[in-house]
């Protein structure tokens, strides 16, 4: 199981970024809604393109502990109402 940020470029002139999830032998992709640009001009768009390429791994990173957390734990990665007493009580 992966996670891979992508760009893809769009008709516009910017780029698209994309997570590719890879699980049991399958891609998905997720698209993030997050657009930079092709060739930035000021520095208040390089800035920009910066920050949102920093926010897309941020996605990217929480997106693949979120998928590990729920491939190793019975109770997934959100929490549940039930403690773990209770829980135990009915599997018995």
């Amino acid at each position: 199981m992966s996670v891979t940020l992508r760009k893809k470029t769009t008709n516009t002139g910017r780029y698209s970024w994309n997570l590719d999830i890879y699980r049991d032998g399958k891609r998905t992709s997720k698209s993030l809604k997050l657009y930079t640009l092709i060739k930035p001009k000021t520095d208040a768009e390089k800035i920009r393109n910066a920050d949102v390429k920093r926010l897309a791994e941020k996605i990217r990173l929480n997106t693949e502990v979120e998928l590990t957390n729920s491939n190793y734990s019975k109770f997934g990665s959100k929490q549940t109402d039930i403690s773990f007493l209770d829980y135990f009580a009915k599997t018995d």
